[in-house]
């Protein structure tokens, strides 16, 4: 979590009184405290409308990411530049809508792919380059359609294609579809992975019911995890551990239902704290100890009144569980949650507790010259930025049509469900039951971790 430029903690604190509940105190420190407008801090240069990032330069409306460069409509795309609706794509430029990737460069619709280059519409191909419309590749040179080529008949085919015109760029992402539900899928999308049951899992050991943890052993019920070790019920976080129950931070330690904390230990009911160590439900701390509500004890006032709240909680059944969905930060329906299968429905949300509101868009005045185009799937408006349209114009791509909040929600959608389903199985080569994050159907060919492995190498 970062902070905005010039962020100050604010002294505002709360005095315990026995007759209110803890909530009802943190709601007031909640309210009364201010808080940064970003995610993101001074390392960021010329990205203004970004969020949750940094060390950011010439990019806009990208998330989750750090090192990025001259990119937008992104989200986790560290170290990679000049890439353009392009999610979970690591160390790559000039990528155009290109998923779960790494070390890409000129690839465009290019969907769990590494080591490629100057490639279009590749699905789960490794150390390719100069491939058009190919799945299930290892190691291949001048592939069309699957088929091996010399470099001149391969560059011959490519100049008759002209993916500027938007018929036949419709045309080939109708083909790339259909040869997407013939591939070869394995059984998850985990990869050098030890003991573990979950999906985008990658080098990890002793991970249960885990979604996107990367180089993490020892978790449960997890989500988003970098580095992290011996934590429960975390979603996001890097280089932590002992975190339970609360959004995981960076540099952690021994932290329980807190949200948004860095470089702390020893925390609990925590939100916004930086270096920290022994505070209870404290909100926009820096560099402090021994705080209640954010009021300063001596080590001996801090562990008597502690001991005298956590009795209370227990006793209202309050202890032992993340922020009441009162507490939340934003309205339901407009928080990212809605981004992701299986939260998407506010009704549910409404029965759990969360606040929902109808919140109006800015409506945006425009004079008559002015290139605005309307999303009518959508019924939303939007904008081409100069380094957008010279992307597009550079590498003879059609311009989108969709407003970029629908294609960002589109890939995290492509993610699958977060909520974790798994489905039994035959695998498709050999029979074997297993248990896979593919439903029965589509698509047809999933195969066992040893089939998949020994088929495409």
């Amino acid at each position: 979590i970062w902070f905005g430029e010039g962020w100050e903690p604010f002294d505002y604190a709360v005095e315990y009184q026995p007759s209110k509940t803890f909530f009802t105190h943190f709601k007031e420190l909640q309210l009364a405290t201010p808080r940064p407008n970003l995610r993101v801090n001074a390392t960021n240069i010329n990205s203004d409308f970004t969020n949750g990032a940094f060390r950011l330069k010439d990019c806009y409306l990208i998330f989750d990411t750090k090192a990025a460069e001259n990119s937008a409509y992104g989200i986790a795309i560290d170290d990679s530049r000049n890439c353009f609706d392009c999610l979970s794509t690591y160390h790559s430029e000039q990528c155009y809508n290109c998923f779960e990737g790494s070390r890409l460069a000129k690839c465009f619709f290019v969907e769990y792919c590494r080591y490629c280059l100057e490639s279009s519409f590749l699905f789960d191909c490794r150390d390719c380059d100069h491939c058009f419309m190919c799945a299930n590749l290892r190691h291949k040179k001048y592939y069309f359609f699957n088929q091996p080529f010399t470099k001149e008949e391969y560059e011959a085919k490519m100049a008759k294609i002209n993916l500027g015109d938007r018929n036949t760029f419709n045309f080939f992402l109708e083909k790339f579809a259909k040869l997407k539900s013939q591939a070869i899928y394995k059984e998850n999308h985990n990869d050098r992975v030890v003991n573990c049951l979950g999906d985008y899992i990658q080098g990890a050991k002793n991970c249960y019911m885990c979604f996107y943890s990367v180089a993490s052993e020892n978790l449960a019920y997890s989500m988003g995890n970098f580095q992290v070790k011996d934590s429960y019920d975390v979603f996001g976080g890097l280089d932590s551990a002992f975190v339970y129950d609360s959004h995981g931070g960076i540099g952690n330690y021994n932290l329980k239902f807190s949200f948004a904390v860095k470089f702390s230990r020893d925390c609990e009911y925590c939100d916004n704290c930086v270096n920290c160590h022994n505070c209870f439900g404290c909100i926009g701390l820096k560099n402090k100890s021994f705080c209640i509500l954010n009021k300063q004890h001596s080590e001996s006032e801090y562990w008597q009144k502690l001991d005298r709240i956590k009795t209370a909680m227990l006793s209202d059944n309050q202890y032992g569980e993340f922020f009441s969905p009162e507490l939340a930060l934003v309205p339901y329906n407009i928080s990212v949650a809605t981004s992701y299968q299986g939260f998407d429905d506010i009704e549910k949300a409404k029965q759990y507790g969360y606040v929902v509101e109808d919140i109006p868009e800015t409506p945006i005045e425009t004079a008559q010259d002015d290139k605005v185009i309307f999303d009518q799937k959508n019924n939303k408006k939007f904008r081409y930025i100069k380094a957008e349209l010279d992307f597009h114009r550079r590498h003879n791509l059609p311009l989108p049509l969709e407003h970029p909040s629908v294609r960002l929600t589109d890939g995290r959608k492509k993610l699958g469900p977060v909520t974790l389903k798994f489905y039994n199985r035959d695998c498709a080569k050999c029979g074997q039951k297993m248990q896979s994050v593919y439903p029965a159907g589509e698509p047809v060919k999933v195969y066992c971790e040893a089939c998949y492995l020994s088929t495409i190498s």
